[in-house]
């Protein structure tokens, strides 16, 4: 099943698409993590000894510094803890004894008050950052740390002639083992990535995110997000297998009442998808830290269903021949849309998914940023000396690198991504204007259609195009002065 699950993983264009551009953003390191989170997690739920307690913060602190929003995960991992120990320790523990259990509360409490004092270490350094106070926060940041591999030490033991090993406190309480994983994670994302200490625009960054809300897009809460997130399940892997994905899902649904795996998978899968609902920003690759748990689910599904019907030789052998033809469709729509995945799907869906816009930068047909250069580029042969140039692109730090290799003869103004966003430059003596198609569909900062025609020809003097065949899809246009 497992080998099942990652050949899915190799031909969806959505897990190769997110791997090629949001690498840059740490999201592709979020599945490999987050798969390891949650294999130490249910180590840790069957063992609940401060070794794997340990391992478990390790492995949700490096996701947690992959990428910030796996948070809505720990939920789902809380109510798994807390049903399991109900349900499964509780009934084992009235009949054994806490020496046989190996309950030590000194080391709960040990361990609590070296985690505690790590995260409030980090915590001051953070303060001390945003205070300017660098060289103590780089100080606070070392203590931190010497805390942290000090206090692996400590909870260490050594046998002569064995090994290293952690000492076995057993059955730790859900409420005390979570404030002791939840401290721990965050001071190892913290205290292992020192960028997210030293850098001011790292936390305020994360503050406008949490509190201000500063991307806050103009969307339905719950419908627009669930539009997305069922339309890259069912799309971005192709037809025929997103439609067995939903089917496996549901089967998953009813036996994970049964199935103890089943039931930590869904529980991990539908609480997020439930918590992203609620965000007020929608993003593509938010999926992408629970897609090999959906591949892993649609395998188990596969497999199950060929088993079941073992006594029913032609059934077997069509049920095994559909799911091969649904995987050669996948492929080859991948070699159809190579090397633009993001725009996989576009030839079904189209423009509009479930009444609403499907192509965009936060969208079910990912349209990025690429052709910014090609752009300027373009500009550069073009337009005239002393003309002037309105562009409307977002990549800054793209634009800075292109002008600083290739000196521009025209003036080229910018519409600063946040400082300009609620009213551009003014178009009255603009020889050219660069939009890009998110500016329209994901940014929402496209200038008014009215002087769009008054000043310029709505016929585009160039397109920038991305894709291939029925894939083609014009991401930026640069428009022309209309004639005196």
């Amino acid at each position: 099943m497992g080998f099942l699950a990652a050949g899915f993983l190799a031909i969806s264009p959505y897990f190769i698409g997110c791997s090629r551009f949001a690498l840059t953003e740490s999201d592709a390191f979020c599945p490999l993590t987050v798969l390891l989170m949650l294999l130490a997690f249910d180590t840790y739920l069957r063992r609940r000894d401060s070794k794997h307690l340990v391992i478990f913060s390790l492995t949700f602190g490096l996701a947690l510094a992959a990428k910030f929003y796996i948070i809505l995960i720990a939920p789902a991992l809380v109510i798994c803890d807390l049903l399991y120990h109900r349900f499964e320790l509780q009934p084992q523990a009235a009949f054994v004894s806490k020496e046989l259990w190996n309950y030590d509360p000194k080391q709960h409490r040990a361990t609590m008050y070296w985690a505690l004092s790590a995260a409030l270490l980090i915590f001051l350094a953070i303060s001390a950052t945003q205070l300017r106070l660098v060289n103590m926060a780089i100080g606070l940041w070392a203590v931190g740390l010497v805390i942290l591999l000090f206090g692996l030490r400590e909870l260490t033991a050594r046998i002569p002639g064995q090994r290293w090993y952690i000492q076995p406190a057993t059955n730790w309480p859900p409420l005390l083992g979570w404030i002791v994983i939840l401290l721990l994670a965050g001071s190892i994302c913290m205290t292992f990535f020192p960028e997210h200490v030293i850098q001011r625009q790292v936390p305020r960054a994360f503050y406008r995110c949490l509190i201000r809300q500063g991307h806050v897009l103009p969307m339905v809460r719950f419908i627009d997000p669930a539009r997305l997130y069922i339309g890259i399940i069912l799309f971005k892997i192709g037809l025929p297998l997103g439609l067995l994905s939903i089917a496996a899902l549901v089967w998953a649904w009813v036996r994970s009442r049964r199935d103890a795996i089943l039931r930590l998978l869904m529980a991990v899968v539908g609480l997020y998808v439930l918590l992203l609902l609620t965000l007020p920003l929608r993003q593509t690759f938010y999926l992408m830290a629970i897609y090999p748990l959906l591949m892993l689910i649609l395998a188990v599904f596969i497999v199950r269903a060929a088993i079941a019907l073992a006594g029913w030789y032609r059934s077997q052998s069509a049920w095994i021949a559909f799911v091969i033809t649904a995987c050669l469709w996948t492929l080859w729509g991948d070699f159809r849309v190579y090397p633009e995945f993001g725009l996989y799907g576009y030839e079904i869906v189209g423009n509009r998914w479930l009444g609403a816009e499907s192509q965009g930068y936060r969208n079910l047909i990912q349209v990025t940023n690429d052709g910014t250069e090609d752009a300027l580029a373009w500009c550069v042969e073009n337009v005239p000396s002393g003309g002037r140039v309105v562009s409307y692109l977002w990549d800054d730090h793209v634009i800075d690198a292109f002008v600083e290799k290739h000196p521009l003869t025209f003036e080229l103004v910018r519409r600063l991504s946040e400082i300009d966003k609620q009213q551009g430059p003014p178009f009255d003596d603009t020889d050219y204007l660069i939009l890009s198609l998110n500016n329209e569909v994901s940014y929402f900062d496209a200038p008014p259609m009215d002087q769009l025609k008054k000043y310029f020809d709505l016929l585009p003097a160039h397109m920038i195009v991305r894709g291939r065949g029925r894939y083609q899809i014009p991401v930026i246009k640069i428009y022309q002065r209309k004639a005196n």
